[in-house]
């Protein structure tokens, strides 16, 4: 799985991860 950080402010992070043929985006709180 290949994920980055496509956005980041104070409270939360949107990480876009790539796995094959499909892609999942998340928020997770730092």
């Amino acid at each position: 799985m290949n994920c980055c950080i496509v956005q980041s402010d104070e409270h939360n992070l949107t990480v876009s991860c790539s796995q094959k043929l499909h892609k999942t985006t998340f928020l997770t709180s730092v």
